[in-house]
């Protein structure tokens, strides 16, 4: 299993993931398309911890891998499924 690696601020507090630039990033217009929610719906996502934001060093780019996009997805449906 791959170690993952964050950012931390000078008080200890996690701030961020480091994540390979060469990871399928997607913006908050992709995830908006993919998952058919209004923008505030997506920003709702990423403050309450549903969709975890990337942020490429030395941006303010909110950036979201696709690969948790496509799990949410997958649990989403799973989840229907079975109620």
């Amino acid at each position: 299993m791959d170690k993952e690696l964050f950012v931390y601020d000078k008080d200890g507090n996690r701030i961020g993931k480091i994540v390979p630039l060469e990871e399928d990033l997607l913006t908050r217009q992709d995830v908006m398309k993919i998952l058919h929610v209004s923008y505030p719906t997506v920003v709702r996502m990423d403050q309450k911890g549903i969709i975890q934001r990337v942020n490429p060093p030395g941006t303010r780019t909110s950036l979201y891998r696709r690969t948790d996009i496509e799990e949410l997805i997958k649990n989403k449906s799973g989840s229907e499924e079975e109620g």
